[in-house]
Parts: structure tokens; sequence; C-alpha cells
């Protein structure tokens, strides 16, 4: 089952789950209007700050993803100008760093492994043109994958600085205090066999249940799927398979 049908589960269990609830209990809770308001404005401060926070982490980590497959397909492309030897050398070494990315579906899996892409690609330049002349076009050429060695390295270590960079356990606490006040004080809302409040004390909740969830999914870098590094990968596949 993909995320997004799980997300769609979890979320008609809850609101199913809570209005049920909800319609045959209610909490006993003086002041509870103060304690809701209170808390919705805490919760909402917080909740809203981690995930724009979190927001723009995958935004960067996107750039650099994007950044690191440019540079390998400019690079495939590039090392065609000196043979289809060399060319299918190159290919050869990024298949096998693009490969475990689509059949694990874990886009971080050169940041969770262990990988030798850059250093293969350099040894293989490196011996290929060691102690040999090369023409004005070649020689610019060569320059330019260098660059590129440098802009991958740099990425890669941005991504890998961004993959760590996760929500501290204290600021998870405080969210899940505030979430239980407010869960806390919708319940001491009357609904007892009244069915719409209970379905609108249910969907409140399950409102507050989601908003960790994203959290939760923006923090583990999964809340869009495999759409942030996956496609990209299978992109620079395609180019080197002659698709594109």
């Amino acid at each position: 089952m993909r995320r997004g049908s799980k997300l769609w589960v979890l979320f008609i269990f809850v609101f199913v789950l809570a209005s049920y609830v909800y319609y045959i209990y209610d909490f006993k809770l003086e002041n509870h209007s103060l304690f809701l308001s209170l808390s919705t404005f805490l919760f909402a401060i917080f909740s809203g700050f981690f995930i724009s926070r979190q927001s723009r982490r995958y935004s960067q980590l996107r750039d650099e993803i994007a950044r690191f497959d440019g540079s390998s397909s400019t690079l495939y492309r590039s090392s065609g100008v000196f043979g289809d030897k060399i060319q299918n050398a190159v290919k050869k070494i990024l298949t096998k760093h693009y490969n475990p990315i689509l059949k694990s579906g874990e886009w971080d899996y050169p940041l969770t492994h262990k990988t030798s892409t850059i250093i293969d690609l350099m040894h293989l330049f490196d011996e290929s043109f060691k102690n040999k002349k090369l023409h004005s076009v070649k020689s610019s050429t060569m320059s330019s994958l260098f660059r590129s060695f440098t802009y991958m390295q740099m990425s890669r270590k941005k991504m890998d600085i961004l993959h760590q960079e996760r929500i501290p356990v204290l600021q998870w606490a405080l969210l899940s205090f505030l979430s239980g006040i407010l869960l806390i004080s919708v319940g001491a809302i009357s609904s007892v066999g009244m069915i719409v409040p209970a379905i609108l004390k249910g969907a409140f909740s399950t409102c507050i249940v989601l908003v960790l969830v994203i959290l939760y999914q923006f923090n583990n870098l999964t809340f869009f799927e495999n759409t942030i590094g996956e496609h990209s990968a299978k992109d620079v596949l395609d180019i080197m398979a002659g698709k594109r």
C-alpha cells in the first residue's frame, strides 16, 4: 500500500473512532473554552513554525538532488567528447550509483550506504588521460568535468547535512504535550448523543493528529513519497539509455 493510501486510511480511522467516542462520551472540564483557546493558539504557532522549517529543508534538499543529478547527466553527455569507451565507463559507474535508488525506493540510499561514485569517476579520467596532452576542446571539457566533480561533492555534503537535520526530541515533546491538552479540551465540549457536534469534534481531533503526521513525514522526508529523488534518478538513467 502506498504512503498516500495509508494516510487516507489513517484519516478515516481516526475520524470515525474520534466521532464515535465523542458521541458516547465527553470529558468534564471546568473552563475548557479557556484551555481550548490557549492550546489552539500555541499549537498553531509551534506546529506552523516547525512545518515551515521542515518544508524549507525539503526544498533545499530537492535543489541539491537536482544539482547532483544534473551534474551527473552533464558528466555523461560531456564524456562523449572522449569517445564511446570513456562514455560507457562513465555510464557503468553512474548506473551502479542510481540503480540501488530505484530498486530500494530509497532516495537517500547513497547517503545511508557507502558509495565511491565520485572517486571512481575521478580515477577513471585520471588514469585515462594521465600524462597525455589534450586538444583545446578536450582540455576545456576536462576542466568542466572536474568542476562537476566539485559540485557533486558539495551537493552530496549539503544533502548529508540536511538529511541529518531532524526535529529535536524536546520540540516533539512540546508539540505532543500541546496536542494532548488540545484533544482533552475538545473532548470537554458537550456532544453526548448529538451526531453533528460529535462529527465536528471528531474532524477537529483528526486534523490535530494529521498535523503531527504531516510534520513527522516532513521530518523523515517522506511527505511527497518517491518524488524527491527516485524520479530524478530515473531521469538520469533514461538519459544514459538514450530515452531522453
